[in-house]
C-alpha cells in the first residue's frame, strides 16, 4: 500500500513502473519518492484478520509498536527495542503512523 504524503491520503489501485511512476486507474500521477510511503504487507494477518502492513502499530501479545522491516525479516520497534513478530503469537493492529500519529505519542513516550 502506499500513503501519499501530500494528499494524506491511501493510493488504491496503483501500479508503479520501472522509472518509479506511479499510475492509478491508468493515469500517471507524479510524486516524488520523498512524497510517498511504501508500506510492504507482512504476510500476516492479526486476530480477526486484518492485514498487517509496514508502518502498522500493532500490539503482540501486550507488546505494543511499529511495524518496521530489517532484513531479512519484519520486526515490532518499540521503545525498548524490537520484537520479531511471531505468526503463532496474538496480534492486533491499533492502527498506523500514518493516520493515527497520536498513538505513537503516546506509545513512545518515555516515563
Amino acid at each position: 500500500r502506499i500513503w501519499d504524503k501530500k494528499c494524506r491520503r491511501w493510493l488504491h489501485g496503483f501500479v508503479i513502473d520501472e522509472e518509479g511512476r506511479i499510475y492509478i486507474d491508468q493515469v500517471s500521477i507524479e510524486r516524488k519518492y520523498a512524497d510517498i510511503a511504501v508500506n510492504y504487507f507482512t504476510g500476516l494477518t492479526d486476530e480477526i484478520g486484518i492485514k498487517i502492513f509496514e508502518d502498522d502499530i500493532l500490539d503482540m501479545a501486550g507488546i505494543v509498536g511499529v511495524v518496521k522491516y530489517i532484513s531479512p525479516s519484519f520486526v515490532l520497534l518499540t521503545k525498548d527495542g524490537f520484537y520479531p513478530i511471531c505468526s503463532l503469537e496474538r496480534k492486533k493492529v491499533l492502527g498506523n503512523i500514518h493516520e493515527h500519529c497520536n498513538l505513537l505519542v503516546s506509545l513512545f513516550k518515555r516515563a
